[in-house]
């Protein structure tokens, strides 16, 4: 009988650029919410299976002034998606900024930048936001639609997996 694989997953990014609609909808709705007027203050969770894997998907305010919740949130996680508002320049910046925080927090490991609100006219095209990134894969989306989730997810878990695979393999 194998073992469950059970993997931590961050969802972060700037304020009001979709971490608690991609958690909403990665888990059809059974997810909890911590907040307050709609603003996340404490965390958003929730619980997917993914190719042997139970994945534990947290997500973490977007405001500055929370950013303390953040880093408690993002220790020990496997990997993250930073999710951003492709219609905000601010939020790319400030994105950048959180993606240094949560490597200088868990090292080098797996992250997929999901470039929300791709569908609206004044959107930062994919190709920039690419650009901004290089290193790191960008998945555009729209996630009133749920565009992008599955895409990011998956992505995401592959580079887990590997991880996984190689860890595995060592023992």
């Amino acid at each position: 009988m194998s073992k469950l694989f059970r993997v931590k997953v961050v969802v972060t990014g700037p304020f009001r650029s979709g971490k608690t609609t991609f958690i909403k909808l990665a888990t059809s709705g059974q997810s909890i919410h911590i907040g307050h007027k709609g603003i996340t203050v404490g965390l958003d969770f929730g619980t997917i299976k993914y190719d042997g894997m139970t994945v534990h998907l947290f997500g973490t305010p977007g405001l500055n002034r929370f950013s303390v919740i953040r880093d408690i949130v993002a220790k020990g996680a496997r990997g993250f998606i930073l999710v951003l508002d492709s219609t905000n320049p601010n939020s790319i910046l400030e994105g950048r900024e959180i993606l240094k925080e949560i490597l200088k927090l868990n090292g080098n490991i797996p992250c997929v930048i999901l470039a929300n609100k791709q569908d609206l006219p004044n959107a930062i095209p994919i190709e920039k936001i690419k650009s901004l990134f290089a290193n790191f894969p960008v998945i555009p989306g729209i996630l009133t639609k749920g565009i992008g989730i599955k895409e990011s997810l998956a992505l995401l878990l592959s580079q887990i997996n590997k991880i996984k695979t190689m860890i595995l393999n060592q023992a």
